[in-house]
């Protein structure tokens, strides 16, 4: 049977590099590809590209992803490291049983919500950021997640391997070793790991170190993470002095301003 991601995998392979970087077209290839079924339906006037039921999908606002795909496009990646991989913030916190607190200030509701389960988890960001930036010379993707937890899309790595997905899955135990060894340096290194303060901070400073060209961040303006936005907001005026900021935070359509802001993209981009 075929993988859910392969028409929009062929799709990718086939398309010009002229409609590869154009935001549009980009934005519909992420809508088409669907996006992670969420019951709370948070993405605003993107829940009509929600898929059916969990299971696959993308957890991402296709317009941020779109605009940041067509960024990166233009920096000559050859090489990227991600950070939480397959899971990112959602499992990282329910593997330690923690829950998010939400303050809904919008609708001046406090709330309490809990992270999706790890089952209910993805790695297809990873494969179709890969993917892409394939098609612009990238030669290698190598991406970090935990060793206690088993791959949840288990045909991932086959799908890989047959649309030529430049990806090796490493993981890390409980003493933070890695295997597979990293590389030296990466031309780009997405950090999307745990999302509490220490987490990101953390893998900031230690992989962070490893990045050539660009330092990128996912959930930088989401109303859910709190600690990701209060950390974004330090490193991007640490930093300001020596790198290019860029942000993907729009959503949708111009209805869901009145929506609690929601994922977004952080890139420092290095000026050497």
């Amino acid at each position: 049977m075929q993988h859910d991601l392969a028409p929009i995998l062929r799709v990718i392979d086939a398309a010009g590099l002229g409609e590869l970087r154009n935001p549009v077209f980009v934005r519909s290839m992420v809508e088409r590809a669907g996006l992670f079924y969420d019951a709370r339906r948070l993405y605003g006037s993107d829940n009509r590209f929600m898929r059916p039921q969990p299971g696959g999908g993308l957890w991402q606002c296709p317009i941020q992803m779109a605009t940041m795909l067509v960024y990166l496009s233009n920096l000559g990646i050859r090489t990227m490291l991600e950070i939480g991989t397959v899971r990112g913030c959602h499992a990282a916190r329910t593997l330690h049983g923690l829950l998010v607190d939400c303050s809904d200030s919008w609708r001046r509701r406090p709330r309490r919500t809990v992270c999706p389960a790890p089952s209910q988890a993805t790695g297809w960001t990873t494969t179709i950021i890969s993917a892409y930036l394939r098609r612009f010379g990238l030669e290698v993707c190598q991406t970090v997640d935990l060793a206690s937890v088993d791959l949840l899309d288990r045909e991932l790595p086959n799908v890989w391997r047959t649309h030529d997905v430049a990806i090796t899955l490493a993981l890390i135990d409980g003493n933070g070793t890695i295997t597979p060894a990293l590389l030296p340096s990466y031309d780009l290194v997405f950090i999307d790991g745990d999302h509490s303060y220490p987490g990101v901070s953390g893998d900031y400073k230690r992989y962070g170190p490893l990045a050539r060209r660009a330092i990128m961040f996912h959930d930088v303006a989401d109303s859910f993470c709190h600690d990701v936005r209060r950390f974004w907001s330090e490193v991007r005026q640490l930093n300001a002095w020596n790198t290019t900021i860029h942000e993907f935070t729009l959503r949708g359509a111009p209805e869901d301003a009145k929506e609690p802001p929601l994922m977004g993209f952080g890139v420092l981009e290095l000026v050497w």
